[in-house]
């Protein structure tokens, strides 16, 4: 995988909203021709109102509180402990998801422009990262599994890894990519090597480090995801998994939704900041 040397790209929410449009109406049409066909369709491909019907079924994924009982300590299964449960869930993966972000774009980021300061290293290392890049990064989970656990360190420590290796990757790349008549330029005034790393290199690779971002985000959430499935407690892999466990389509489907809808949001507002971060290259 490589970047280029700008994103083009952006995400817009209307661009965004019809494409959920299209694939809702897609799903539709899907479900009608599969309830023709098959003797269970809904445990196939349930239509939108069966879906929606299942709310309330979440309930069974609520550790109670907030004055409503678990189901599994004689609550009802209601829409408000339906929802309650996505919510919990989704903040429980959301923080794992933000440490680990943050712990790939130390390693990452900060990684890279350390490697990249010496363009000897740079060249060097550029070429395994690529190697390393290129390996289903998802495959290592059972490792961290076996060293960590099915804890929260242990998916915190995992999305790191798998982002950490995507934004090296793009921060090494992006520093490569500075045209060298910046840097030519300010040594002729006679700035030092820090000066330009600082002044030039660093904001230079700006525009182009927020694609591999982009694309760091977007994996973190899958690789979130997995992290769960290998028997995490809580959070959105672990209702997923329970969902899979007892073949409940429409649940898969409701939880698979709020997992597109937040790695949406997140690139939406990354974008937006990004947006305000580079302004100045406009």
């Amino acid at each position: 995988m490589t970047f280029g040397t700008h994103l083009r790209t952006r995400h817009e929410a209307r661009w965004l909203m019809l494409a959920g449009v299209g694939l809702i109406a897609t799903w539709e049409v899907a479900a009608l021709l599969i309830a023709g066909q098959a003797v269970r369709p809904n445990s196939i491909l349930p239509s939108i109102p069966h879906t929606l019907g299942a709310f309330s079924e979440l309930s069974d994924y609520w550790p109670g509180g907030l004055g409503i009982k678990a189901t599994q300590d004689g609550g009802r299964q209601t829409v408000v402990a339906g929802i309650l449960a996505l919510g919990y869930g989704a903040l429980i993966t959301g923080m794992r998801l933000v440490l680990g972000m943050a712990l790939a774009t130390a390693l990452g980021v900060g990684g890279g422009l350390l490697i990249g300061y010496v363009p000897a290293i740079r060249r060097f290392a550029f070429s395994p990262l690529n190697l390393l890049g290129a390996l289903p990064l998802i495959a290592t989970l059972p490792l961290f599994a076996f060293w960590f656990g099915a804890t929260t360190q242990g998916a915190v420590l995992f999305i790191g890894f798998g982002a950490g290796i995507t934004l090296l990757r793009a921060t090494l790349n992006a520093v490569e990519n500075i045209p060298r008549r910046y840097i030519n330029n300010a040594r002729v005034l006679g700035a030092s090597s820090w000066m330009v790393y600082r002044t030039i290199i660093v904001p230079g690779i700006l525009p182009e480090l927020r694609g591999g971002m982009a694309i760091a985000l977007t994996f973190s959430w899958s690789m979130a995801l997995a992290a769960e499935l290998i028997g995490i407690q809580d959070g959105l892999g672990r209702m997923m998994l329970l969902a899979l466990r007892f073949s409940e389509v429409d649940r898969m489907i409701l939880i698979g939704a709020v997992f597109v809808a937040l790695a949406a949001t997140t690139v939406l507002v990354f974008d937006r900041l990004a947006d305000r971060a580079i302004k100045w290259e406009e």
